[in-house]
């Protein structure tokens, strides 16, 4: 307790003259930049996930249209033929 005491102590009289009121307005200044830059880059890679998921989402979407129309295709008649001659078998 005495040290806490006697630590305040000598950082009562600094904290309150002159430089120590800048050292302490720089401080708060440098925290907000701080939080600032750490919530926009959490927004930028927040961003960058979203999109990956919704390129995924859409190549997944082209996909399924195109299998479903493979399968539809593959279900007509004479498909065979048409098959052997597509894939060369």
């Amino acid at each position: 307790m005495i040290l806490i005491s006697s630590i305040l102590s000598m950082i009562g009289p600094v904290a309150m003259s002159r430089n120590g009121m800048i050292a302490i307005g720089v401080s708060v200044a440098m925290a907000i930049v701080g939080i600032w830059d750490h919530r926009r880059a959490e927004r930028h890679r927040s961003e960058g996930a979203a999109r990956v998921v919704r390129e995924s989402n859409d190549k997944a979407r082209d996909n399924a249209r195109k299998a479903s129309d493979a399968h539809a295709r593959a279900r007509k008649p004479g498909a065979a033929d048409r098959l052997r001659r597509e894939y060369g078998q």
